[in-house]
């Protein structure tokens, strides 16, 4: 008779494990499976030469390539959205206020970003406007002045009624960037009885506006096009200049206003994405809070959906976006903020950690109460329930699992001891030895960089690490096998522990190409066979006799 593990797979404990499949394993630790084969997981290697990184930190982010950006909380950042920015900026919360940062404030000696603006823009103070009215009795050419009524307002002479304009007026900042304000308030209302006619703006908000980086001031007007009245660009100035007047015809007027509904973000939104749309969206408590399209400065109120839940995370999927809550995940799709529709799943599975959620492409994941989470358009699944008991899962402290995605493996780590990498493909877990605080997952070139005990690090770049693999319980029925062969190439680090109802039976360490061990005679009811080492193993068989190990 023989007994083979002829493949194998990643962990379960979900079952006994005399129940789980033969090629699983009761636990597996830095190993991986590839082509069936048992591999070990590649260790770290470090970042050299090695960058300026914050103390203690929990978040990073590779900046432009080249420069690494890192703070000691947790932090949500995100790079412009805007195509081939100029500016190259990243917009983040988390650190306080939302801000920003650009490639001439960004980097510097020391821990990175060495500079940032607060994110959003205040619109203008209220300014005062006034007419100067041009005396038309200069104009009668020989009319009588009787044949006209005055204005009380101007004290002069209306010659024509028919030019006759009702006129507002507000203003807006602009940033270097070329970012513009939501408007100020509208002024008070102002009569025109002639072109003439000219109306002078006085501004007393002309300087100290911190880092919002506002430079100029732009001034519109309102005109009438049958029922609808809009405002007009009038001029553009420095914010420095007090005054202006407008002397400009409705014919001179420019691009009509865009910012009325711009809003600055919330001082405490949190858990900035930005998605494939150019829309960035962060949350506040059960809001969500979405920017205009490539405008991430500008959060308008109408773009505000409320969810009966309070948000806990958010991540883009293929097909929208996951928000995870403290009861029932939301799936938000839609083109533009102001058509966003969201549809609740109807399965009670909260977001326990937040930073636990990981956009994976097709799917965001993160952990729940009850095991890992994948939200798709397929809807909601549990995807370790048939891999992972419940204890086992609260073993690992859910509440302190922090996730990364590492080409198709979820990587997480709990606790401040451990991590694990769970297989998206193959539906296999396995565990890591060792901890890491922040991670950071660079698609460009599939690398996933991991802070492990303060040092910048290569996830799976290294050294073979040493990996453990514990087979299933076998039901033996009292057989007595004699012999065992473990099919490899050349085996250099391998040990083989045999035990048989629950006591070790023997030890054996191996060597070469598909090595042959006699067993010591044993009887008993249930066997597992413990695999440790660094060496690849195609298969592993014991058997009564050695004729059946090649069978």
């Amino acid at each position: 008779m023989k007994l083979a593990v002829s493949t194998f797979k990643g962990q379960n404990n979900a079952f006994a494990p005399r129940l789980i499949n033969t090629e699983q394993a009761q636990k597996a630790t830095n190993c991986i499976v590839r082509n069936g084969n048992l591999m070990p997981r590649k260790g770290n290697s470090n970042v050299t030469p090695a960058p300026t990184i914050a103390n203690n930190a929990k978040t990073i982010f590779l900046y432009q390539g080249t420069h690494w950006f890192s703070w000691p909380v947790d932090v949500d950042v995100v790079d412009s959205p805007i195509a081939e920015d100029e500016y190259d900026r990243a917009y983040y919360t988390g650190d306080g206020v939302p801000r920003y940062t650009n490639s001439s404030i960004a980097t510097g000696a020391g821990v990175q970003p060495f500079a940032n603006n607060t994110l959003g823009l205040d619109y203008p103070d209220a300014f005062s406007a006034s007419v100067t009215y041009h005396d038309q009795s200069n104009d009668l050419n020989g009319q009588d002045p009787n044949d006209f009524e005055s204005e009380p307002e101007s004290g002069y002479l209306n010659l024509e009624t028919d030019d006759d304009e009702t006129r507002f007026y507000v203003c807006t900042y602009v940033t270097d960037f070329g970012e513009e304000s939501a408007p100020s308030v509208v002024s008070q209302e102002l009569n025109i009885f002639c072109e003439d006619d000219s109306v002078t703006l006085t501004f007393s908000d002309t300087g100290g506006f911190g880092t919002q980086k506002i430079s100029r001031r732009r001034i519109y007007r309102s005109a009438t096009s049958g029922d609808v009245t809009q405002f007009f660009l009038v001029d553009e100035l420095p914010v420095s200049t007090d005054t202006y007047t407008d002397t400009k015809s409705v014919y001179e007027l420019g691009a009509e206003l865009e910012t009325e509904e711009y809003a600055k973000p919330p001082e405490n939104m949190s858990g900035l994405i930005a998605t494939s749309n150019g829309v960035v969206i962060g949350f506040v408590g059960n809001t969500v809070v979405p920017s205009e399209p490539y405008l991430p400065y500008a959060y308008p109120l109408a773009y505000r959906q409320t969810l009966q839940d309070k948000i806990v995370a958010m991540a883009e999927m293929s097909s929208g976006v996951v928000i995870a809550t403290e009861d029932k995940p939301v799936i938000m799709q839609g083109t533009l903020p102001d058509s966003f529709t969201m549809t609740v799943i109807d399965a009670a599975l909260p977001c326990v950690s937040k930073r636990s959620m990981v956009d994976m492409g097709e799917a965001a994941i993160y952990a729940s109460h009850e095991g890992l989470v994948s939200i798709s358009q397929g809807g909601a699944q549990l995807i370790t329930k048939d891999l992972l008991s419940e204890d086992y899962w609260q073993s690992l402290d859910p509440s302190t699992v922090q996730g990364y995605r590492y080409n198709e493996f979820y990587v997480g780590f709990y606790g401040g001891t451990a991590g694990f990498v769970f297989d998206l493909r193959r539906g296999d877990f396995f565990e890591l030895d060792f901890y890491a605080d922040a991670g950071y997952f660079d698609s460009a070139s599939g690398t996933l960089y991991l802070m492990v005990d303060d040092e910048l690090v290569k996830f799976d770049a290294g050294a073979a690490l040493d990996y453990e693999w514990i087979s299933k319980q076998f039901d033996i029925n009292a057989i007595t096998f004699s012999c065992m062969k473990v099919f490899a190439n050349n085996l250099s680090a391998t040990n083989v522990i045999l035990h048989v109802d629950g006591e070790q039976l023997a030890s054996f360490p191996l060597v070469g190409a598909d090595p042959f061990v006699r067993l010591p005679a044993f009887r008993g009811s249930r066997l597992h066979i413990e695999l440790s080492g660094s060496d690849e193993i195609e298969s592993i068989a014991l058997a009564t006799s050695p004729g059946e190990l090649n069978g």
